[in-house]
């Protein structure tokens, strides 16, 4: 027996909220990703309060890994995205110690 309907749309929010989450990926939003990600754990922890029956497993754990893998390539975009503004932060940082060093030396 597959989800029944009910649980059905209950999933069906969850995965429209990480469409969102995408959306907000695609626009580099951050902040929207983590608000949308707070609001889809609330849905994933009342979907999972009602304990899964044994016909619903097969179905659910497919819905599992794709929801998984589309969480996966959110996470490694962002780590892609955090580390670029690592790196240019660091640049201003060098930047900005080459004008303080410069600026030491033309009051010598």
């Amino acid at each position: 027996m597959p989800l029944t309907p009910q649980r059905r749309e209950q999933w069906r929010a969850i995965e429209l909220l990480t469409e969102r989450m995408e959306a907000g990926m695609a626009e580099q939003a951050w902040g929207d990703v983590a608000e949308l990600e707070l609001e889809r754990r609330v849905l994933m922890e009342a979907f999972f309060a009602q304990p899964v029956a044994d016909a619903e497993k097969d179905e659910l754990a497919g819905f599992i890994r794709a929801l998984m893998e589309r969480d996966r390539a959110i996470t490694d975009e962002g780590v892609r995205e955090r580390e670029a503004i690592a790196a240019k932060i660091g640049h201003v940082q060098t930047g900005r110690r080459a004008v303080q060093a410069y600026g030491g030396n033309q009051q010598l």
